[in-house]
């Protein structure tokens, strides 16, 4: 018998999406940095506008997001640093 394959996540990690940004989108909280910008980028790309506003720093995060103009291809993490437990440097 054939086994199924599940979808793959929009983020490029190659994992399913249900093993990778899925969780995150329904509310489990990001192991990192790194995570949470896949997270964001996959949310962007299903323009899950709720998740993306929460997971926005309110100091730069905008009253409404308007997905129309955005036009996503691809995502690229060329570096990851944490700088302390809750901080980090993603390239």
């Amino acid at each position: 018998m054939a086994r199924e394959s599940k979808p793959k996540c929009p983020c490029g990690s190659g994992k399913p999406y249900e093993d990778c940004c899925g969780p995150l989108l329904a509310g489990a909280p990001a192991p990192d940095a790194r995570a949470l910008m896949r997270s964001r980028y996959t949310a962007f790309v299903k323009e899950d506008k709720d998740y993306l506003l929460r997971t926005w720093h309110e100091s730069t995060r905008p009253k409404e997001l308007d997905f129309e103009p955005l036009h996503w291809r691809s995502l690229k993490i060329e570096a990851f640093m944490p700088l302390s437990e809750t901080t980090a440097r993603v390239k």
